[in-house]
């Protein structure tokens, strides 16, 4: 490509954000990638409804974005979890973002 590494960034950055459904993973160097996943079941974009947790943890472990073992912490999480399913997908967002965040 025929751009500087800040631009790739910045078009990664802003466009493929979580609010839009996508995570994106990236390592530099040779043998570097970029890897960038939706989030969200796509067919549940297309019908316009809002995933439960539940559907949302499926989907991350089904596509490999998360660990078995993070799988069933965050399932056991939101199993305790005294609230409505507006404020777990709260706590998960916050989970998934600071997750993402360590690496």
């Amino acid at each position: 490509l025929s751009c500087a590494p800040s631009q790739i960034s910045y078009v990664l950055s802003t466009r493929f954000t979580p609010e839009r459904g996508f995570m994106v993973e990236s390592r530099r160097g040779s043998g570097g990638f970029v890897r960038i996943v939706r989030v969200m079941p796509h067919e549940l974009q297309e019908e316009n409804c809002e995933p439960t947790v539940h559907d949302l943890i499926e989907h991350w472990a089904a596509n490999r974005l998360i660990s078995r073992r993070e799988k069933s912490l965050l399932q056991y999480m939101m199993e305790i979890l005294d609230a409505d399913e507006a404020k777990k997908r709260a706590v998960l967002k916050t989970a998934i973002t600071k997750m993402t965040e360590r690496e």
